[in-house]
């Protein structure tokens, strides 16, 4: 079989990509379903999603958009979320209610943020460009060493100096002076960060999003593994045998997956795939036989005692 561009993968990603080509798209999924890490599927009466996925509109023209391919379909709704913090759980983000800290933690936490913030005005002072760093510069020692080190170490499991910032600038809100007075004062109008209002699909979980998107306008396969690209001769295998002649190919699959199935690439570029770091997540879904906690949507957990986060 054959089309124009071939797209590897259909997750978000690669549906919205298949969508805007329309019929010259020809895409491949290893799985029955489509949604990639953004499904949804059903064991018995739970209905479960693959990781936690919220919908929070940057760009009106995305909002209009999913609201078109789900419509009357999404429910605002305001982020309900904690930190788990030496037992007890705090409102998030953890450093707009420093006021429901221990008073010990509380003041470490004030104080090394105004510190930090009166560094900035030294002359000479430029933002770091690792994420340590980072933390640091903007947050102080207290909101660190008690927060957004241990908890970033736990998720990113890698050392935060080799990070970069470039996603910390819109993803970690950083307060201003008077805001985190009024964070450790009890202000009960502060809230801040990139999802303190989300959407979600009134039924059918966040998969109803993927469904959507994998509309007629372009040829679907799943169960399609691709475990074969020849560059030269422009063409996909997949596990089933299955060959797909392509002109020009757009893959989502892992970079590192990418690169070990292409034949045709130099030596060096392949060598350079294995040495590729990647962090994978491993998702445990908890069906409950009596009624479940109602008030959190999500809850952090820095501390040590707890494997996940």
């Amino acid at each position: 079989m054959s089309g124009s561009v071939l797209v590897i993968g259909a997750g978000l990603t690669g549906l919205s990509a298949a969508r805007e080509l329309g019929g010259e798209a020809v895409v491949l999924e290893a799985s029955r379903s489509v949604g990639g890490l953004c499904r949804s599927y059903t064991r018995g009466e739970y209905l479960f999603d693959i990781s936690g996925h919220l919908l929070h509109f940057r760009r009106p023209a995305i909002r209009r958009l999913v609201g078109s391919l789900l419509p009357r379909q999404l429910v605002r709704h305001e982020r309900r979320a904690y930190v788990f913090f030496r037992g007890k759980l705090v409102d998030y983000p953890f450093q707009a209610n420093l006021y429901q800290l221990p008073e010990k933690v509380r003041r470490e936490c004030l104080e090394g943020f105004l510190e930090a913030e009166d560094r900035k005005s030294w002359a000479g002072q430029v933002p770091p460009g690792d994420f340590a760093s980072w933390i640091r510069y903007h947050f102080g020692s207290g909101i660190a060493r008690h927060f957004l080190e241990p908890y970033n170490r736990k998720m990113w499991q890698v050392p935060l100096g080799d990070l970069d910032t470039s996603w910390a600038e819109w993803a970690v809100p950083v307060p201003t002076g008077e805001e985190i007075k009024a964070a450790a004062t009890g202000d009960p109008t502060l809230s801040f960060g990139y999802n303190p209002v989300f959407f979600y699909p009134r039924e059918g979980g966040i998969g109803r999003l993927a469904e959507a998107l994998a509309d007629e306008s372009f040829r679907l396969h799943t169960g399609e593994k691709v475990v074969e690209i020849d560059i030269a001769r422009r063409k996909a295998v997949t596990a089933r045998g299955r060959r797909f002649f392509f002109e020009k190919i757009v893959s989502t699959a892992p970079l590192t997956e990418l690169l070990r199935i292409c034949k045709g690439l130099s030596p060096s570029m392949a060598e350079a795939g294995e040495g590729l770091r990647y962090v994978s997540v491993c998702v445990f879904n908890v069906g409950l036989s009596r009624p479940g906690p109602t008030a959190p949507h999500w809850i952090y957990f820095p501390g040590r005692t707890y494997p996940f986060y």
